[in-house]
């Protein structure tokens, strides 16, 4: 089944998107978010996706171009990452996000296909905030980024 299976799932429900919309806190304001993704297809579906509601999407495709990130750029209001990156794993950089300075307070959601309990309560250890499988439901993981932003 599709990672992206749900996406779409309120746009059948007659909203307009007014009434799903949860990133801008002060009007015309976005919340910055950093998406580590490797696959092509869910980072074009997660970053269209999310600027519809409102966010600023940066992307990092691998875990060397993330690395890069957490070290040089000013930290971002939200972080959602994949476990199964190139060349740097997600346990590995959720390790490194959480020792770089301006970072440790960043909330972060795990995103990702690795769903056996093992990975969960690793990746949940390591310092992410919340854990979600592949595939997913579009109005869970706004409710779960809405309670991470609080």
């Amino acid at each position: 089944m599709p990672c992206w299976v749900g996406w779409f799932d309120h746009l059948d429900s007659g909203k307009t998107g007014m009434e799903v919309h949860l990133a801008s806190v002060d009007a015309g304001r976005k919340v910055s978010l950093l998406l580590m993704e490797d696959e092509e297809d869910v980072v074009m579906i997660l970053h269209f996706f999310l600027e519809r509601e409102g966010f600023a999407v940066t992307v990092a495709r691998d875990g060397r171009e993330a690395e890069k990130m957490i070290r040089e750029a000013a930290p971002p209001e939200i972080v959602i990452m994949d476990v199964m990156l190139p060349y740097v794993d997600g346990f590995q950089l959720i390790a490194q996000l959480r020792g770089a300075v301006g970072w440790r307070d960043v909330p972060v959601l795990m995103l990702t296909a690795k769903s056996e309990e093992r990975d969960i309560v690793r990746g949940l250890n390591a310092g992410a905030n919340d854990y979600l499988a592949k595939p997913f439901k579009t109005k869970e993981l706004l409710a779960r980024i809405r309670r991470l932003l609080k």
